[in-house]
């Protein structure tokens, strides 16, 4: 695993209070449509839910706790994912898992399989090219479950509608 990412440096404190910052409010707007995304699993008994870039836990709290077989948290931060496990130790069935989806594909897919509700923030964050490609290429070897993708580019928000991959 490479140690070049700079979201490997950033510290969780600065991320927070950019993301929660007044004129940026997308710690807000990420929490609302994660939980808007619960909803699409809402009829499954138990359903297995990822977030991908679940840094500290933003929207967990809309989680219920018990209601769901696993909830999955990747992040490349460890300390990201420290902080999410202090912050969310009442939901049992969390499982992290620190990870670089621009190299670790296989191993993403492998956690992932299983999941009903795929979330994913971390594309709003990038505008690489080659993550991008990454990340799809994960989602594509997915055989079943709901994806769901929230973007910003070029400061219009993009919500991608839900598509059910079997």
């Amino acid at each position: 695993m490479s140690n070049m990412n700079p979201w490997r440096q950033l510290p969780h404190d600065t991320y927070e209070k950019h993301m929660g910052h007044e004129n940026v409010r997308q710690l807000e707007m990420l929490s609302c449509i994660f939980g808007e995304q619960l909803a699409l699993v809402a009829d499954i008994t138990e359903p297995a839910v990822a977030i991908l870039g679940i840094t500290g836990g933003n929207g967990l709290e809309n989680i219920e706790a018990r209601r769901y077989k696993k909830i999955i948290g990747l992040d490349i931060n460890e300390d990201y994912l420290d902080i999410c496990r202090e912050r969310f130790n009442r939901l049992p069935e969390l499982e992290l898992h620190q990870i670089d989806l621009m190299t670790e594909k296989e191993r993403a897919v492998d956690i992932l399989k299983q999941c009903d509700l795929l979330c994913n923030t971390t594309l709003s964050m990038y505008s690489q090219t080659s993550y991008s490609a990454a990340t799809l290429q994960v989602f594509a070897c997915l055989i079943h479950g709901y994806l769901m993708a929230s973007c910003n580019i070029s400061r219009q928000k993009i919500t991608c509608p839900k598509q059910r991959f079997w």
